[in-house]
């Protein structure tokens, strides 16, 4: 069944319009008529089966009844080496569609990428392409992926998630701790996954992790990519919380 965003769910017998983007999706590209049914999502965690109602060019849903939001419930936020080409575009898609709930794009030293060009139009490509992936498997969350910041910052981050009761584990090929041990071993409800760039992360940008509180942890006796990285350790942590239904 076709998903659609909608700002607010409709209770049932409520009718309300969907966005023009939306609206031309429906009627213009996928051809639904009157009388259809789709599931709305708000983009927050809700899900609702409704109606389709046209009306010209503009498109109504009148809820049926709220759904199953299928959202996880181990809440994820990955810290993301910046990547060059392609690759954050990839990796924004695969994770949306294991169910991270915000990625946080990273500056560390041994980043190719930097911090540079039309920052807010950068921030909305991958807006989209996380908005786009969340609509195509079927969640109802879409994760916010904030604008880069420095290493610096990624601290002051780690520091009050931390604080705040949050498990955040460091991806480092260094390290002698199993990342399945490491979460065992834990039973935060907000995690934080960090994965450094191309050429990895510096061992001073480990012990500075460290002294702030995360775990540097291992996936295995082979190195992943940054983009494969992410997406491992992502599928590891979901499935050891029982979030990935298998």
């Amino acid at each position: 069944m076709h998903r659609f965003i909608a700002p607010e769910l409709p209770h049932e017998g409520e009718l309300v319009q969907l966005p023009p983007d939306e609206a031309r999706h429906a009627i213009g590209v996928l051809r639904l008529g009157a009388g259809d049914s789709i599931i709305l999502i708000d983009g927050k965690g809700g899900a609702a089966l409704a109606r389709l109602e046209l009306s010209g060019r503009a498109a109504f849903a009148r809820g049926l009844a709220r759904c199953d939001s299928r959202e996880p419930r181990v809440r994820v936020t990955l810290y993301q080496g910046l990547c060059k080409g392609d690759k954050m575009d990839w990796i924004i898609q695969k994770c949306t569609e294991l169910g991270v709930d915000a990625i946080q794009p990273v500056q560390f030293k041994r980043c190719d990428a930097r911090i540079s060009g039309d920052l807010a139009a950068k921030e909305a490509r991958c807006q989209r392409v996380a908005r786009e992936a969340a609509k195509q498997c079927a969640r109802a969350w879409i994760p916010t992926v904030h604008p880069a910041v420095s290493f610096d910052k990624m601290i002051d981050y780690i520091n009050d998630d931390i604080n705040n009761k949050h498990s955040i584990f460091a991806l480092w090929e260094e390290s002698r701790a199993s990342f399945a041990d490491a979460l065992r071993a834990r039973t935060a409800e907000r995690a934080g996954l960090i994965v450094g760039p191309e050429g990895g992360i510096a061992p001073e940008e480990i012990s500075r992790l460290e002294r702030a509180g995360a775990v540097s942890v291992t996936l295995g006796s082979r190195i992943l990519r940054t983009e494969t990285a992410g997406v491992a350790a992502l599928t590891i942590a979901l499935f050891a919380a029982g979030d990935l239904g298998c």
